[in-house]
């Protein structure tokens, strides 16, 4: 044949654009590509995190249900705790269900405190609504690892807790209200102290958590009580929030009155001072006045 000898392959029945298109094709994403094509043709592959992640892409655009199930199996069973996070957000952003299931399933069976405060940086990233129930179910998780190993913690740090203390601040909501107040008040705590020592490292290292606590419930004590949130709540609590309020009462009430004047104030410099109706009964001058008029 003449392309066995000449080296040349002449094809006269396809367009020279498409093959410029493939080749611009192979230029931007060459490399998985030529892997995707090398699966399809050789039924071959040599995945890694990043290659399994794009790869799911083309898999899923060209319905090989075999190259998704090959990049699933690789992502599902080499997660760690440093890519896990990037393969939730990929999942999420995919909508790939059974992948999202098993970052999360991951994330709740391996947290612990040597990595929590990965997931702490990465809770705190989302603002993303539809991810509201699972960022409130993984905050809960970071705060059992925070407040297991809280008093270590303080010894390992030399008692700089504040990165961790910040992170509970944040999480003061209505549903991690309960597990915070057990932890302070409950006595939960107590199981971890190795001295009597640690008792004041504790409670100087929560007194900003408390506060935030105490104003939370001071600000939504309707709402809560309306919820139920305070059934079974320590009673110790409650001689602290009362102590708290009592401190806190001159304090309110001059805000209050403070703000109560300032409000009055502008309406008082604006107003206009409201003159008398004048009548004849009122003002003789102004009857003698039509008189004189009417003469």
């Amino acid at each position: 044949m003449a392309e066995s000898t000449q080296k040349v392959i002449e094809i006269k029945d396809c367009e020279y654009f498409l093959f410029q298109g493939f080749y611009c094709l192979l230029s931007e994403f060459s490399h998985v590509t030529l892997e995707f094509l090398r699966f399809i043709y050789c039924d071959q592959i040599d995945l890694n995190e990043d290659l399994a992640i794009r790869l799911l892409g083309f898999s899923d655009k060209y319905l090989q249900d075999d190259l998704t199930e090959k990049c699933m199996e690789y992502l599902t069973y080499n997660l760690n705790s440093e890519n896990v996070y990037t393969i939730l957000d990929f999942a999420r952003q995919e909508n790939i269900a059974v992948l999202l299931t098993w970052c999360l399933k991951f994330i709740k069976e391996k947290i612990n405190i040597d990595n929590v405060s990965g997931l702490m940086k990465y809770l705190d990233s989302q603002i993303n609504p539809e991810f509201e129930r699972e960022n409130l179910e993984l905050r809960k998780r970071a705060i059992e690892a925070i407040t297991g190993e809280y008093i270590e913690i303080s010894k390992k740090l030399n008692y700089d807790l504040k990165f961790y203390t910040d992170f509970l601040i944040r999480s003061v909501v209505v549903d991690t209200l309960p597990i915070l107040i057990e932890w302070i008040w409950g006595g939960v705590n107590r199981k971890y102290f190795s001295t009597e020592e640690d008792i004041p490292i504790f409670e100087e290292n929560t007194v900003d958590l408390r506060r935030c606590i105490f104003e939370f419930v001071f600000e939504n004590f309707a709402s809560l009580k309306a919820n139920n949130v305070f059934q079974d709540l320590a009673n110790s609590f409650w001689v602290d929030f009362a102590s708290y309020m009592v401190e806190n009462a001159s304090e309110v009430y001059e805000e209050k009155e403070t703000d109560a004047m300032e409000e009055k104030k502008p309406g008082e410099r604006g107003r206009k001072r409201k003159e008398p109706v004048k009548t004849e009964e009122t003002n003789p001058e102004l009857k003698k006045t039509k008189k004189t008029s009417a003469a």
